[in-house]
């Protein structure tokens, strides 16, 4: 399995405490991005690019990305190709003033297609494929090390017997009350991922699968934070 993974640091953005209301961080957002890739393979006839590469602007609070993976049956062995790419947002720390519950909220904005196809080659072969998206937002405890979970949810897509490109675009939002602890600093990290995914069995099969995040405006956003 190869992987690929880039930092991004950014400057800092002062997030002060509010004992009585809330902040809401928009984007130039502080704090840190971080970008990754990873993909894993068996048997041959596979191929994965990455178009664009995984980036997590966080002055625009913006993740753009795209990944697709194909495999043609070779040889007498079962082929598959898996294929992931993720970007997040860290804010800055901050704080709270009295021990007590409050309220986090991130709000998101997805756009993206997804496009699939999967032949078999006869009666006794298979292919198959499919794309995921999914999002997230914990709140992490930098003090002890205690991760809370804001919300997350993912959105799978499987192949059918025709080629299909679907694009989707919606917001979505993650609120939660957390118990947080006066003295202890705290982040907000925002996360976004895709997966991609083709198999098949020897014979005269094909399959492939792709997820654009970073072409043609689709892309995910981070449009608000709002922290204690």
């Amino acid at each position: 399995m190869l992987a690929l993974a880039v930092l991004v640091l950014t400057l800092p953005y002062a997030a002060a405490a509010s004992p009585s209301g809330s902040v809401t961080l928009k984007a130039p957002y502080g704090g840190q991005g971080l970008d990754s890739a990873s993909w894993a393979t068996t048997g041959c006839g596979t191929k994965f690019s990455l178009s664009p590469l995984p980036d997590f602007n966080t002055s625009k609070g913006t993740f753009v990305g795209g990944l697709s993976a194909s495999a043609r049956s070779c040889g007498a062995s079962n082929s598959s190709l898996f294929g992931e790419i993720e970007g997040s947002l860290g804010t800055t720390e901050f704080s709270v003033a009295a021990d007590g519950t409050y309220r986090v909220t991130v709000h998101w904005r997805l756009a993206y297609t997804v496009a699939l196809a999967a032949t078999t080659g006869g009666a006794s072969q298979f292919a198959g494929s499919y794309g995921l998206v999914g999002a997230y937002a914990v709140v992490d405890d930098i003090t002890n090390g205690s991760a809370y979970t804001v919300g997350g949810n993912d959105s799978y897509y499987g192949n059918s017997a025709n080629a299909t490109s679907t694009h989707y675009a919606f917001p979505v939002t993650y609120a939660a009350s957390i118990s947080l602890v006066a003295g202890h600093e705290y982040i907000v990290v925002a996360g976004v991922y895709a997966e991609v995914n083709v198999f098949l069995t020897p014979g005269h099969s094909s399959a492939s699968a792709s997820v654009n995040m970073g072409k043609s405006g689709d892309k995910a956003s981070v449009t608000s934070i709002v922290i204690p």
